[in-house]
């Protein structure tokens, strides 16, 4: 029952919206909606919470988080930016389902997933994922191999990553990666300046990642490899890039700032 006519409780507001009062509680708690209180303590939901209610769901059937949406109620959108930035972040999250889809899909279509695969343990389909990822990847960039490099040069290129990266160092390099990436993509959405001293820093982590392979692989083969990057993603194979092409942009951006600044030498 309500407290009054215009008014529901935290239970009648949650069976209404097709929620859980515990969500309730938790908008609450960070300010997007408002409860009046009765004498008895109970909450009680005005029609305008109703509505405030259905734009927060509104917001995030688009793909923002309640962090961006509190972010909204205290200050002026800038639609432009706010749209440019949120495109850019559900396209990043479309690439990474995309390839995971691709890499389960792959994986299925293996025989030996259904037959001798079919009871596994957590290590044995950690190294099937992995596999099966790569393997699609190389496929897929094919193409972009054979443009940029001589089959002599591909060569050349995979025996160096395999000596310096064996193995048992490649797993803590590929997090090194992943982990600069995410870092660099959060800086994107928190618009942060490629001039800034958080950008210059992603910019020497990033170089520094790059220095060993850039080094054994030497100037020529290695501006290759950069023309590769760039020409990937204006290419049909830009989905498997393992970076999008505005962090691409950023890095460069950034490490340009950072040497004009004298951090490297001439």
């Amino acid at each position: 029952m309500t407290a009054t006519s215009h008014t529901l409780t935290i239970g009648e507001f949650a069976k209404a919206a097709g929620t859980t009062p515990r969500t309730l509680r938790h908008f609450e708690s960070l300010g997007l909606i408002r409860a009046t209180r009765a004498a008895n303590g109970r909450r009680h939901y005005t029609a305008e919470a109703v509505t405030t209610f259905l734009h927060i769901m509104t917001l995030k059937n688009a793909g923002f988080s309640l962090k961006d949406i509190s972010g909204f109620t205290q200050q002026p959108i800038k639609i432009d930016m706010v749209l440019k930035t949120h495109i850019a972040f559900l396209e990043h999250k479309l690439r990474e389902t995309e390839k995971a889809l691709k890499t389960l899909k792959g994986l299925d279509a293996q025989p030996q997933t259904n037959e001798a695969l079919s009871t596994i343990n957590l290590k044995e389909f950690c190294q099937l994922l992995h596999k099966t990822t790569h393997n699609l990847d190389k496929e897929a960039l094919r193409p972009l191999l054979e443009k940029h490099f001589t089959a002599p040069e591909r060569a050349l290129w995979e025996q160096t990553a395999n000596r310096h990266f064996p193995p048992t160092d490649r797993a803590l390099y590929s997090l090194k990666w992943d982990s600069l990436i995410k870092r660099i993509h959060n800086a994107l959405q928190r618009h942060i300046q490629p001039a800034s001293e958080e950008a210059a820093q992603l910019a020497a982590e990033w170089l520094e990642l790059q220095k060993p392979l850039q080094d054994a692989l030497g100037k020529e083969l290695w501006s290759k490899t950069a023309s590769l990057y760039e020409d990937m993603h204006s290419s049909p194979q830009s989905k498997n890039a393992p970076f999008s092409a505005e962090i691409l942009q950023f890095i460069q951006s950034a490490a340009h700032h950072r040497k004009a600044a004298g951090h490297l030498a001439e």
